[in-house]
């Protein structure tokens, strides 16, 4: 959970009818942990394995969010007020005048300085502004969504920093596809019990 959380921090967008498959290495200190997502006009899916522990999220405009358990045959739906009672960081960013090409998409280079009641943070960001992914299907914690007036459009296909304790982290988008999303690639399969938390 603390992964996912950790990447919501630092995912932000807006809207695009594209389709595209991101693979993506987040690395944590010396911990190391490979995902994928996918994400729609509609919806959106991250698959990774934690600990062993096969896990999806399935993110739904019209339909909230899901963290589905396929070893268990379980599925937790997470209700919009307990996401509007996750603790966000307060985040501002600035951005450095320098760019790059990251698989092919320029990215402008931003300074991002978060605060929460655990400490302060700073990251160097890399957002390609050509990906408008809709926000609340990248996180679907809307005090994290509107946490920021300054926050740079696009997605970050890269992000370097360091943790309010002093771990070191990044955060690396290493493939991107456009594809075509079937409907059958966001559901939730038959047989699963369904709780909500």
């Amino acid at each position: 959970m603390k992964r996912i959380l950790l990447l919501a921090c630092i995912s932000c967008s807006l809207l695009t009818r594209a389709q595209y498959q991101l693979d993506c290495k987040i690395t944590v200190g010396d911990q190391e942990a490979n995902y994928r997502f996918a994400i729609a006009e509609k919806a959106s899916k991250y698959t990774f394995n934690m600990e062993g522990i096969e896990m999806i999220m399935l993110n739904f405009l019209d339909n909230g969010s899901y963290g589905l358990f396929p070893e268990e045959n379980m599925a937790i739906k997470m209700k919009q007020e307990t996401l509007d009672t996750l603790e966000v960081c307060n985040c501002t960013f600035v951005k450095t005048g320098k760019k790059i090409i990251l698989l092919g998409y320029p990215c402008d280079e931003y300074i991002q300085k978060c605060g929460s009641f655990k400490g302060n943070s700073e990251s160097k960001m890399w957002f390609a502004g050509d990906l408008k992914f809709n926000p609340f299907l990248i996180s679907p914690i809307r005090k994290y969504v509107s946490s920021s007036a300054s926050r740079p459009s696009g997605f970050p296909l890269l992000n370097e920093g360091t943790l309010s304790d002093g771990t070191k982290v990044k955060f690396e988008v290493t493939s991107i596809i456009k594809i075509e999303v079937k409907p059958s690639d966001f559901i939730i399969p038959e047989g699963f019990t369904i709780i909500e938390y």
